[in-house]
């Protein structure tokens, strides 16, 4: 692969602000990925396994680390490969996992062996779920800050947005009853406000009581939506985008390069999430950036969460990084230098850089 090809394709597709969308779901029908998301605490900690049932990969987080690799199932069974190492191996019953075994290698190169202990969380959430989705509400210190909720399958991540920045600091888990939401906090980054820009993510258990006065004191709250809209701790949040109903990026787009074809560029998007790829002919598919979006009609605004700094020129192991923590020259090289951008969708094609990216 020519590298300097790459970049320099990368530069014309990304300054003018064309990003690709979504999970990559192994397929060209433009449908959302089957992804399953797991919280459970093991041993006091608090893990959250997501696994893309389409293409077979999962992603595992628990202390600010992270595991990626294959999943494969049998029966009930999941076996858990990461990249380059020996699997471990997960149980999944009726109210969740169940059991975990084996030793897990995260892309940092650490391991760790599997907690003795599970505590299954509710499965997730699956059926009508009002609350799926991205939703928005803006506060005057000055505008156009704000939070953003992003919610699916029974798990939310919850974002601040300062000036360019957003940074997410909440994750945690729900269920649904008809329009009323119940929320449970599992996680936050204790460094979002005022912090390094390096995550701290901390269980709910471990935070002190001044950041559990922070987040209204209690790790549970409820609340009902009505229509696109509902009121949290004396915020009304908007929903931004309902799932992939008229919204015209949601799916799969390509645009080939010849250095030599069939090499692609490949954009996935759907429910208000984007990622996307870089596919040379002979290698896997990589995914180097990922993060969120809404829509107007047919333009889309789009906020950049983070990055594989690994993906051009690096290991074969990913490496992402949040908005933050992205050094100058990745962000003005590979992503066009602001973290927000906009395009508009004609028909069913994007054109930026002489490049033409059409949907599949």
């Amino acid at each position: 692969m020519k590298k300097t090809v790459v970049f320099g394709l990368l530069v014309i597709v990304l300054v003018f602000g064309l990003v690709g969308c979504g999970e990559d779901n192994g397929n060209d029908n433009g449908n959302d990925p089957d992804i399953k998301t797991y919280n459970f605490n093991g041993d006091g900690e608090t893990y959250v396994l997501k696994i893309n049932v389409d293409d077979g990969t999962y992603e595992l987080t628990v202390d600010g680390k992270t595991s990626t690799g294959t999943a494969t199932k049998n029966g009930n069974k999941w076996t858990l490969t990461p990249t380059g190492k020996e699997p471990f191996y997960i149980t999944i019953g009726s109210s969740g996992i169940t059991d975990m075994e084996g030793e897990i290698t995260f892309s940092d190169g650490s391991t760790k062996e599997a907690p003795a202990t599970i505590t299954p969380s509710t499965p997730p959430v699956t059926g009508n779920d009002p609350f799926a989705g991205t939703w928005n509400a803006t506060f005057d210190a000055p505008p156009p800050d704000a939070f953003r909720i992003i919610a699916a399958n029974g798990s939310f991540s919850q974002y601040t947005i300062i000036g360019d920045d957003l940074r997410e600091f909440v994750r945690g888990t729900y269920t649904v009853t008809g329009n009323t939401i119940n929320a449970t906090t599992v996680s936050v980054d204790t460094n979002a406000f005022g912090g390094p820009s390096t995550a701290a993510w901390t269980a709910w258990g471990s935070l002190d009581s001044e950041w559990k006065g922070n987040l209204g004191g209690s790790q549970t709250q409820s609340f009902t939506i009505n229509s696109n809209q509902f009121t949290s701790n004396g915020m009304t949040f908007i929903k931004a985008s309902s799932g992939n109903e008229n919204d015209p990026l949601a799916g799969t787009w390509e645009a080939p390069f010849d250095e030599p074809p069939p090499n692609l560029f490949r954009i996935t998007a759907g429910n208000g999430s984007f990622s996307y790829y870089l596919i040379i002919t002979g290698e896997n598919p990589r995914e180097y950036a990922r993060g969120t979006y809404t829509v107007s009609g047919n333009t889309i605004n789009g906020t950049f969460i983070e990055a594989d700094t690994n993906a051009f020129g690096g290991p074969d192991e990913a490496s992402w990084v949040e908005w933050a923590s992205i050094h100058s020259e990745y962000k003005n090289t590979i992503l066009g230098g602001s973290q927000t951008f906009s395009f508009t969708i004609v028909g069913n094609q994007i054109t930026n850089g002489g490049l033409t990216f059409t949907k599949q």
